[in-house]
């Protein structure tokens, strides 16, 4: 379950366990300057790769 909140608010306790959250968007630049460590373009296509194959299609054709 994900819980959306304004970016200002407190993070809620997680519904599920009561442990704590975090923001799920983290900035990478801010006014033109790179703020965090940016992963590798290897790391990317490997994480993309590993949520892909999370993911089930089903094809429909219409006619």
């Amino acid at each position: 379950m994900h819980v959306v909140v304004p970016f200002s608010k407190a993070y809620p306790k997680c519904p599920n366990c009561g442990g704590n959250t975090e923001q799920m968007l983290k900035a990478l630049v801010k006014n033109g300057r790179i703020v965090a460590k940016l992963p590798k373009p290897k790391e990317i296509r490997k994480y993309v790769l590993e949520q892909l194959a999370k993911l089930s299609l089903k094809l429909v054709y219409v006619i």
